[in-house]
């Protein structure tokens, strides 16, 4: 393990690859998160006559949900008309006490007919109703009996979750934004961090350490072992950043870092592959960057893949990035590991091809 041990030292003291490594794209993943960080919340307007104890625990339950506007019944269908609000809640008098004495009392809910935002408020407040009632059922119209009842249901966890969907798909599209800058950051990092392999060559200390009792193939597996170390310590602290700065990985978090190690394989061999295309240092990293670029961008690492032109979509599907990224947008939509052996095997292909391309070049050793 000395060649793996001495390669890790060498790649961390070069300023670059930490750069690579962690600035770069810990710099685009804070950006990307920050400028999409406004989540859409929704904005509820309320329209009530209704004075009782009970409309105020329901606006006061639907303030943790969503923001609330105070509004007047002249008011709501102009501002419906104008989409001022996700929707708006009209409470009439005596509501509370119809609610109390068992009654069947309605509450009119105003929104845009082809918006889905407002409906999950809706189904809180049918959930929220439906409680009152059937406890108010067995209460008698005693009101101190259903409000101390009322307030047990309200402190247990029996009242339904609400989730935006809104805020699902700005959570997800926070997610997979970020995740493209990460594997910017694994790619650019591992494109120049082989070049160290290059350099051995440069220096003859490739052929030192090969005269020695050491093979060919163990020195590139040694080789191969440290910078896959490197990059599982890489892709665990950008997908934790991701994870603390609102992308709420969650259970996915472990099928996201799967998926971006199946990337640093194929990271790895590409990289690889550049030092045995190259004549020298230089030209590699030239190469490093004038390819690993578009390959970026065609991937939808930097944009959806839907905003190309036809036939730049159809030549992303010959990318690694563009299956690396559709595999983390299927997680991202609650797919698990086992749906996505397509993707996977992709990756692993790619992977596979850049490793022989790389050994297909033979070097006279001798000379």
């Amino acid at each position: 393990m000395t060649i793996c041990l001495n390669t890790i030292k060498r790649v961390l003291k070069e300023k670059i690859n930490i750069f690579f490594m962690f600035v770069m794209p810990t710099f685009f993943i804070i950006l990307i998160i920050m400028m999409m960080s406004n989540e859409s919340i929704l904005l509820v307007g309320v329209s009530t006559k209704d004075e009782g104890k009970f409309s105020k625990m329901l606006i006061d339950d639907i303030k943790k949900r969503a923001n609330i506007v105070y509004i007047e019944n002249e008011d709501i269908k102009p501002n419906i008309i104008e989409d001022v609000y996700d929707c708006i809640i009209q409470i009439d008098e005596g509501f509370s006490e119809d609610i109390i004495s068992g009654k069947n009392p309605k509450i009119k809910i105003y929104s845009i007919k082809e918006s889905n935002t407002s409906e999950n408020i809706k189904i809180f407040i049918n959930s929220y109703l439906n409680s009152a009632k059937n406890i108010a059922s067995v209460c008698s119209n005693d009101s101190d009996k259903f409000y101390r009842c009322f307030d047990e249901y309200r402190n247990s966890k029996s009242i339904a979750e609400y989730i935006s969907l809104k805020a699902k798909g700005k959570n997800a599209g926070r997610v997979i934004r970020s995740i493209g800058f990460a594997l910017m950051g694994i790619l650019y990092f591992l494109s120049f961090a082989v070049i160290i392999i290059m350099r051995d060559k440069i220096n003859k200390t490739f052929y030192r350490i090969i005269t020695a009792p050491v093979t060919m193939k163990k020195y590139m597996l040694e080789n191969i072992l440290s910078f896959f170390t490197l990059t599982v310590i890489q892709i665990f602290i950008l997908l934790y950043l991701i994870n603390i700065l609102g992308g709420n990985l969650g259970k996915s978090f472990l099928d996201y870092f799967v998926i971006l190690l199946l990337f640093s394989l194929f990271s790895i061999s590409f990289g690889i592959y550049i030092t045995t295309i190259s004549k020298d240092v230089k030209q590699a990293q030239s190469i490093s960057t004038l390819v690993t670029t578009p390959i970026l961008m065609l991937g939808g690492c930097y944009w959806p893949i839907e905003i190309m032109p036809k036939f730049l979509q159809r030549l992303s599907n010959f990318l690694p990035t563009t299956w690396c990224m559709r595999a983390c947008e299927k997680i991202a939509n609650g797919a698990a590991l086992r749906d996505l052996y397509v993707e996977i095997s992709i990756l692993l292909l790619f992977s596979v091809v850049f490793f022989l391309l790389s050994t297909w070049k033979k070097t006279d050793i001798a000379k």
